[in-house]
């Protein structure tokens, strides 16, 4: 993602090891003006600075994800999304699809995916670990019987009543402030439950980025 206030995010690496953390790093750097426009202007040859196309296609693939590109300019804001999208490949294996809406969205994904190669690696900042002013989440409710049965089992945790949060209230989406969340999210695992009261709960946590929703 690419902010107009000058940052570009990307997901950090985490190593291959269950459980990973609860909290996934996130990489921040600062992308000049010029990298920007360089991006904007390969969005413009694609033709995604305009109402997206039709991107669905007949294709046997199930349970894959949308892919989705919005672009917010000071002429307005575009929102691409295609289901499947590189998924299907060419006879050399290489990604490829088969009308030119999604080719063009690919190929931009593709090059949003480089910035330093689209933008130029001399618009780019030093990458860096984002350390987020606030956090978004959701609280599932579980059954914490059932945590005896799995291997590795789940570690349960108080819920730090000096959050503020009730994570009843939570099961949706929240937002909690990182200096009321302090250091549980990053001390935690994607094993960690949190116990409130008489009810027990798995979270999921991401760091608040530039235009997401309230919640």
């Amino acid at each position: 993602m690419v902010s107009g206030d000058g940052r570009a995010f990307v997901p950090g690496a985490v190593t291959a090891i269950f459980p990973g953390p609860l909290l996934q790093p996130m990489g921040v750097r600062t992308i000049t003006p010029a990298g920007i426009e360089r991006l904007l202007a390969r969005a413009q040859e694609l033709g995604l600075l305009a109402p997206a196309p039709s991107y669905e296609v007949d294709m046997n693939i199930a349970d894959a994800p949308d892919t989705v590109v919005r672009i917010t300019t000071t002429d307005g804001t575009w929102e691409h999304r295609a289901y499947a999208l590189g998924m299907e490949t060419d006879a050399s294996g290489s990604p490829a699809e088969t009308t030119p809406a999604r080719q063009a969205l690919l190929d931009f994904v593709t090059a949003a995916t480089d910035l330093a190669a689209i933008a130029g690696e001399a618009e780019l900042g030093t990458e860096s670990i984002h350390s987020p002013d606030e956090y978004r989440l959701r609280a599932i409710a579980v059954d914490e019987s059932t945590a005896a049965g799995m291997d590795p089992a789940p570690v349960v945790v108080e819920w730090p009543a000096s959050t503020g949060l009730d994570l009843a209230t939570a099961t949706d989406c929240a937002r909690l402030s990182a200096s009321a969340a302090g250091s549980v999210f990053a001390d935690a695992t994607q094993l960690t439950w949190f116990r409130q009261g008489d009810a027990v709960y798995q979270l999921a946590v991401a760091g608040v980025l530039p235009g997401d929703p309230a919640c």
